[in-house]
């Protein structure tokens, strides 16, 4: 992000001029200490430079590396139909197991290599993601955890972290946990995307504490509250039919988008 200095216009210019000279009679009766001051001064700019270059550097490196480890995650999976890849560089894995194994050794050198640096914060995310796949869930959530302290509210790649702590929770059958994690997402997010996967986690989570009653409503408010989340809305009617089958309906209240007469 860049920020824009304004500068202060000159309101006074014969103020400023007698200033200017009083500060020009010192200097000549200071010499050899303002040429000391000036030497120092010369020698901080290059040190500000050179660290400035080296700065710049250590960034281009890990946004580098970070590019390289997410290269990984585009190659497919031997037997996917999309294995077939012109370029020998995204050679197919031979096993889901071997490529995520491959995403977290990436992440974790870069993370290592290049501590401090934005590429290496984003890099949490990306190796939390690989190690849930990897069915380390804990190691994952340290990871989400490290990584939402971090970033900015209502974020894509904080919601996705937030969306994965609610995954991890649910593995430890700690439904309500995970259901606040959930909640905190649809809190955060503005998009309907977000905000309609938010509710039908929310849903599923109900289903789970045996809340199938509320668990209906809230699947069937999705379409309702969230006509354009197309996906997310075929994944609630396929809950409300799994309900249905169990005898469980939301109530007319959360199917009708009438007016009540």
């Amino acid at each position: 992000m860049s920020y824009k200095q304004k500068r202060k216009e000159i309101s006074e210019p014969d103020q400023f001029i007698k200033t200017s000279t009083e500060y020009w009679s010192v200097a000549a009766a200071n010499k050899k200490l303002i040429i000391s001051v000036a030497c120092g001064l010369l020698a901080l700019a290059i040190v500000v430079i050179v660290l400035s270059n080296m700065s710049k550097a250590k960034i281009q490196a890990s946004g580098e590396a970070l590019a390289a480890a997410l290269t990984l995650a585009e190659r497919p999976i031997k037997g996917d139909p999309s294995a077939v890849m012109a370029s020998e560089d995204l050679a197919p894995f031979e096993t889901r197991q071997a490529k995520y194994e491959a995403i977290e050794a990436a992440l974790t050198k870069l993370r290592d290599e290049h501590t401090g640096t934005r590429a290496a914060s984003t890099a949490a995310y990306y190796l939390a993601d690989a190690k849930l796949q990897l069915g380390k869930a804990e190691e994952a959530d340290k990871l989400y955890e490290l990584y939402i302290a971090g970033a900015k509210a209502g974020s894509p790649l904080r919601l996705m972290a937030l969306e994965g702590r609610g995954y991890v929770a649910e593995q430890r059958a700690d439904a309500n946990a995970a259901l606040a994690f959930f909640e905190q997402m649809g809190s955060e997010a503005k998009g309907e995307q977000w905000k309609a996967k938010a509710a039908y986690h929310r849903g599923r989570m109900l289903v789970l504490k045996g809340q199938k009653a509320e668990a209906a409503e809230a699947f069937a408010k999705i379409g309702k509250d969230f006509t354009k989340a197309t996906s997310i809305n075929m994944l609630a009617q396929e809950r409300l039919a799994v309900l249905a089958t169990e005898g469980v309906r939301p109530p007319a209240a959360a199917t009708d988008t009438k007016a009540a007469p």
